[in-house]
This record gives C-alpha cells, sequence and structure tokens, in this order.
C-alpha cells in the first residue's frame, strides 16, 4: 500500500494511506486531531481457498471524555467535580454516569415516518443492553438533507428508559426531526471502555487500561500486567476515555459489505482468544442478520471487543476483491506494543493510519541479545533461537527475526525530502536534505513572515525545516518590547520568551544567507545566544552499519536507498532507485537493518514496511520471555 503526505509531512509525517482522507485541525495550537477513512484493498477468494489477510482499523474509538487526574489509589484513578451546563450555579457535578464505561449497549433502530416526510417515527430496540444504573442518553445522526432550522431540518431527539434489571426497556422519541431522507444510525452510551493517558509531559503517554467499573467521579482499571499505576498516573494528568471497537462497530450489525451467509460460504473473521499470550484463534461470521460465533452460531456476537493493539485476520470467501473502509479517528499520541510471554504468539495491528517500518513497531530500545532479559524482545542471529515476526502476504507467512545489527542506536536518524525533481517525478540526490545551521539573526517586523539569517544555509525552496532553540524578548503587536503584565518596556527589558519561530515550517530561499518562514510572524526580538539552529534532519547516534532507506508517500513509488554511516550517525543518504511519481514530498523512512527473512541467507534483509490498517504475528521463542508492553513512539 502507497502513502500520500502533504508539504507539511515533516511536522506530523501526516501519511496519508491510499483511500486515507484526514480532516486535521489544531486544538488551541498544541492538541492534533484527525478524523477520516482509510480504504484497505482485499482479493477474493472461495469457500475452499479463501484469500487471508491481517487487518486492524488504525482508528481509535469514539473519545467520550477527556480531563485530568484528580487522585490515584491503587488501579483506581479519581477525577475532579465539573460545572453542570444544565445549571451554571453548580459547580459540582460528577464528570460520569455510574456504570457508563462497563455496561453493554444496545442496538437500536430508528424507522422513518409514513405520515410526516423527513421525520422519524420511531426507535426500535433490536437489542436492549444490560448493567444500567441509570438511562443512557441516546444519540441519533444528524439529517442528511434540509437548509433551514425548524423549518425543513432539525435533529430527531430521543430519550431511554430502563427495567429493574438495568436493561433498556423504551426508547421515548421526543423529537421526531426534520430532514431524514433515510433512517439515521442511532445509538446509545454504553459497552466496554478504555482508559488512555495522553499527557505530553509523561513518558508513559499512550500507556491504555480497560475500566472494569465506575462511580460518578471514579473509573477502576483493570491491570493485567501488575504495573504500579501511581507510577503511570500524576495528578493533574490528562486522560481520554474511549470506547472499545466490537464487531459490529467495525464491520456493521445488521447490514455489511463482507460477504455474509453460513460458517461455509461467508468470510471469517479470526480474533485471538483474549487470554494474554493466547495462541488460539476463534472465528466469527455474519450471518445475514447478525454476527455469530463459528463455534456456537447461537451466540450472538455484535458487541464482542476487539482489544486496542489487536490485529485480526480475515478469510475473504467471496470471489470478488474489495476495499474495505473504516471510518474514525486517528491515533495521534504513542501507544504501546504488546510483547507474548514464552511459548505464545500474538497478532498486534499497526495502530497508527500511516506506514511503518518494523523496525519503528519493534524499537531497538526493547530488543536484546541477551536471553535473561526477559521483557524485551530477543535478537540472535539463529533465528530458532531469536523472537520472530510473521507477515501474511499472498496467502503466506514470512518470518522475520533481528540478528543484532545496529541494536545500540539510542537516537534514529531523520532527514526531509521534497517534490522529486527527476524525470516523471523521480527522486534525485537534490531533493533530500540532512543538513543543520547556526541562526545569527531572527527578523520581527510588523505583519512580515520571519527572515531567518543564517550564513551558507545551503537550503532550496520546497523543503521543511525545523527551527528550534531560539529566544528573544516579547513584543506586542506594535514590535514595542513588553513585560510579563503586557506593558511596553525599554529594548533590552523585555520578558525572555521562546521564539515563535521554533518549530516546523515550510519555508522561501531569499538568498544564500537567508529563508523566509511562510505565514508566520514574530513575537519577540531575537536574543543571539548561540543556541538557535535549524536542520532539516538528525544523524542519530549508535549506528554501527549502513542503513536502507525507504522513500513513502507523496504520491510515488519505488524510491529507495542508502544511508551512509560514519562515526555513529548517518552522514549522508546515497539513492539507489529513485522511483516515480513523487509529485508531493515524501517521508523518509530510515530502517535499522539487521532484519533477517528466513529462506533468504545470510544477507540480513534490512528491514519490512508494515502498511497502515495491517498487522503481524508475534512469536516469542525465548523460554525467559515475559508477557509485557512497550512504548511505541507517534510518528505523529
Amino acid at each position: 500500500m502507497i502513502s500520500q503526505i502533504n508539504l507539511w509531512s515533516q511536522l506530523f509525517r501526516l501519511i496519508k494511506p491510499m483511500g486515507f482522507i484526514l480532516s486535521l485541525s489544531l486544538l488551541m495550537g498544541e492538541r492534533i486531531e484527525q478524523f477520516g477513512s482509510i480504504s484497505i484493498p482485499l482479493n477474493g477468494g472461495s469457500a475452499d481457498s479463501p484469500s487471508f489477510t491481517v487487518l486492524s482499523p488504525a482508528l481509535q474509538g469514539r473519545i467520550v471524555f477527556r480531563g485530568q487526574v484528580k487522585q490515584i489509589s491503587n488501579n483506581t484513578l479519581i477525577f475532579h467535580k465539573v460545572p453542570d451546563l444544565e445549571d451554571p450555579s453548580n459547580n459540582d457535578k460528577a464528570p460520569f454516569v455510574s456504570g457508563q464505561f462497563v455496561s453493554q449497549k444496545p442496538r437500536l433502530k430508528a424507522f422513518l415516518s409514513s405520515v410526516d416526510p423527513g421525520a422519524l417515527d420511531r426507535i426500535e430496540i433490536v437489542s436492549a443492553g444490560s448493567g444500567f444504573q441509570n438511562p443512557p442518553s441516546i444519540y441519533i445522526d444528524l439529517p442528511d438533507s434540509g437548509s433551514e432550522r425548524g423549518v425543513d431540518y432539525e435533529p430527531a431527539e430521543a430519550s431511554a428508559s430502563l427495567s429493574n434489571t438495568g436493561t433498556i426497556n423504551a426508547i421515548n422519541l421526543t423529537s421526531p426531526g426534520k430532514g431524514y431522507s433515510s433512517a439515521p444510525n442511532v445509538w446509545s452510551e454504553g459497552g466496554v471502555h478504555y482508559l488512555r493517558l495522553v499527557d505530553e509531559d509523561s513518558n508513559n503517554t499512550g500507556r491504555y487500561y480497560k475500566i472494569i467499573s465506575n462511580a460518578n467521579d471514579r473509573v477502576t482499571l483493570e491491570n493485567t500486567f501488575n504495573e504500579t499505576l501511581g507510577d503511570v498516573f500524576f495528578t493533574n494528568a490528562m486522560i481520554e476515555i474511549f470506547t472499545a471497537w466490537t464487531l459490529g462497530d467495525l464491520f456493521g450489525n445488521e447490514s455489511v459489505t463482507l460477504s455474509s451467509g453460513s460458517s461455509t460460504d461467508a468470510d471469517l473473521i479470526y480474533l485471538q482468544n483474549e487470554s494474554n499470550g493466547s495462541s488460539s484463534y476463534e472465528a466469527f461470521f455474519h450471518d445475514g442478520i447478525s454476527w455469530v460465533s463459528k463455534d456456537d452460531p447461537s451466540v450472538i456476537s455484535n458487541n464482542h471487543v476487539i482489544r486496542p493493539g489487536e490485529a485480526m485476520i480475515l478469510a475473504r470467501k467471496s470471489g470478488s476483491d474489495l476495499n474495505l473502509v473504516f471510518e474514525g479517528n486517528a491515533l495521534t499520541e504513542s501507544s504501546l506494543v504488546e510483547f507474548p510471554p514464552a511459548g505464545s504468539n500474538i497478532l498486534i495491528s499497526n495502530p497508527f493510519a500511516v506506514d511503518m517500518m518494523l523496525s519503528d513497531l519493534i524499537d531497538s530500545v526493547f530488543t536484546s541479545t541477551s536471553p535473561s532479559e526477559g521483557t524485551k524482545w530477543l535478537s540472535s542471529a539463529d533465528q530458532e533461537l531469536a523472537d520472530n515476526v510473521q507477515v501474511l502476504k499472498n496467502n503466506v507467512w514470512t518470518t522475520y527475526w533481528q540478528e543484532g545489527t545496529n541494536a545500540n542506536v539510542s537516537r534514529k536518524a531523520s532527514a526531509t525530502a521534497k517534490s522529486g525533481s527527476g524525470v516523471g517525478a523521480s527522486m534525485t540526490q537534490l531533493d533530500i536534505s540532512l543538513a543543520s545551521g547556526v541562526i545569527t539573526s531572527i527578523s520581527n517586523e510588523i505583519n512580515e513572515d520571519i527572515i531567518i539569517t543564517s550564513s551558507g544555509h545551503g537550503l532550496t525552496d520546497g523543503f521543511a525545516v525545523k527551527i528550534f532553540g531560539a529566544r528573544g524578548l516579547k513584543t506586542n503587536s506594535a514590535k514595542n518590547q513588553i513585560n510579563e503584565n503586557e506593558e511596553v518596556v525599554a529594548d533590552g527589558d523585555g520578558l525572555v520568551v521562546d521564539s515563535s519561530a521554533n518549530g516546523i515550517h515550510e519555508i522561501q530561499v531569499l538568498d544564500q544567507d537567508r529563508f523566509k518562514l511562510i505565514d508566520r510572524l514574530g513575537n519577540s526580538d531575537f536574543l543571539n545566544e548561540g543556541t538557535a539552529r535549524w536542520s532539516t534532519g538528525d544523524g542519530g547516534s549508535g549506528y554501527l552499519e549502513n542503513v536502507f532507506v525507504l522513500f513513502v508517500g507523496g504520491g510515488g513509488q519505488g524510491a529507495r536507498g542508502n544511508a551512509i554511516v560514519a562515526d555513529g550517525k548517518v552522514v549522508s543518504i546515497s539513492i539507489t532507485e529513485p522511483g516515480a511519481g513523487y509529485i508531493e514530498a515524501p517521508e523518509i523512512l530510515f530502517s535499522l537493518g539487521g532484519w533477517k527473512k528466513l529462506g533468504g541467507g545470510d544477507t540480513p534483509y534490512n528491514d519490512v514496511l508494515v502498511p497502515a490498517g495491517s498487522g503481524l504475528r508475534l512469536i516469542r521463542n525465548n523460554q525467559f520471555g515475559l508477557g509485557t508492553r512497550v512504548h511505541l513512539k507517534s510518528p505523529f
């Protein structure tokens, strides 16, 4: 699967897999939200010879809460009370409804009115859910037509009532709405939820835990790996609570794009059993009405949970090819990779909506050549001793393992590319930059883009440049220096602040010593402290061998290269295959090397590209291997 990135790829590494469309917004200049869809191509098969694919949604479930931790008590997190939006005088409202994160959500179905066009007639209960302590909120999709609110456009509204046993026994349509040309989706609170740490100030950002109970201001977490949660979370740490994917959420409940029918002719979804490190799988299929278990088709499995980070195997029995489309929010925070214990295997996903290298998913920091380091992934020249990785392609599992090359890399190299300037938009040496320089001046003119002065910078238009270490004396809109109270002060007495030039920017070269940051205004008078620098890459550290380079995205394909290593770092990149079609800037992916392929001889295979929406099987050969979770750095 070939990816595409926009010109700001070096800022967010927003690789857009084929068919993946992102909507990007910055909240308060910090947080990145992405909503979009990812299309995964599936080859047709047959009942006797299915086409097998490892896939994952590469999108996170719906976020239902974002807030700060007030207190940690063993495996329970307690949260601050919040203002009541319906009663402004109440600033002490509980943030949660008891039981809402662990109840089984119902399935609801809307019907259009036959006498009032565009309105709803009723909402029926397909399944009543369970475990509710309070009536859940009901959500209805917005109308798909109409232009004037109250005239031909009005969202429908509904409320639920509960039985004494905690199931939904009625849905009251409080407003039938206007502007519905087809029956909208209806859903409610409930279902399995997970909590994820998203605080940027923590080294544990990305850690997630299943919620096993919740009251009005607290949640209790499942702690499978017996971690000390007081070391993971901290007072005022920012967290998110999100819904888990289920088979019904991901593939549809009543109507599915996959082939439905009997267990012999319907497409099958294989998921691992929930026990940690389990090597057994359970198959599910859609019988035309709902998802059921192949082992016992009487078991309705629409609400079967797909754990975060879990991949699945799809057996496509239909003879037609299919582009399977998932929609949702792309994960931008760091995440986790789960290692199975000794003698077990596990399917893990590429959790990000971007292509990743195998060495990105299993970082060298978490590999070791010593079997006694059981929490790490074992590297060895012997495939039968090393922990193995398997990739499924064309119905064949291909086995890889890490032999230990460049295992001591402490900082990965990076470089910047621009669109291909060669024949057919192929990549040339002029389209790559791995440079840096000292900044001696940063302009700060009224309504003028920032101009950077750096003698003999050697840059050309089209590169994204990172500025860092720049500070200045804060100024107002009239460019007078001001103090912390926004009061004008004498030059030299302004408040020292980080320069707004810091960050990653598209540039325009003015001459050999100056370049402009596109659409970035100054906020301070530059302080030449000798710390301000620019770069288009980083040679990294700890490298012993040359590494393989892949150019991904930008609309092109096929470009490859070698990164030349000297004194422990990458000093240059040599293009070995120019590729074609790079009409936008591609991402440069560096392999650590050392991945060997079973049947490939003694030559290291270098690395493997794991597409968005795909996954891997991890096989733990190390007899001392422990079930554990390790950090997976976000590419965004």
